[in-house]
C-alpha cells in the first residue's frame, strides 16, 4: 500500500522543444490516466508543425465517460489534420473501459 504525496515539475512538449533545444518527436505516448487533454493541449504546435505520430490510451468506469473522453481527443486530433485508426482491445471483458488508437 503506498501513500503519500510526491511533487513534480511539468512542462508542455511545445515549451520544452523552444526553451530547452529538445528535438522535436517523431512519436508519442500518452497513457496519463485521465490528462490526454492536457497533454494534447500542450503540443498543439508540436502536432501542427512536426506531425509526430501518436498512440493514445483513454480509459474511464463507464462505457459514456469513455466515449466522451474519446470524442474530445479525436475532435483535437482530426482538427490537426491527424486521421485516427483504433488499435484492436488488448484488456478482457472487465469493468474498467478502455479505448486504444493510433
Amino acid at each position: 500500500d503506498m501513500s503519500g504525496r510526491l511533487e513534480v515539475s511539468i512542462i508542455a512538449i511545445d515549451d520544452a522543444i523552444v526553451q530547452r533545444g529538445l528535438r522535436p518527436p517523431s512519436l508519442v505516448k500518452i497513457d496519463v490516466e485521465g490528462a490526454e487533454i492536457d497533454v494534447l493541449g500542450g503540443m498543439k504546435e508540436t502536432l501542427r508543425r512536426h506531425r509526430p505520430k501518436v498512440i493514445y490510451e483513454v480509459d474511464d468506469a463507464t462505457r459514456d465517460g469513455l466515449d466522451r473522453k474519446a470524442r474530445q481527443i479525436a475532435e483535437l486530433l482530426t482538427a490537426a489534420g491527424y486521421a485516427l485508426n483504433s488499435l484492436p482491445a488488448s484488456y478482457g471483458n472487465g469493468e474498467w473501459r478502455v479505448y486504444q488508437a493510433l
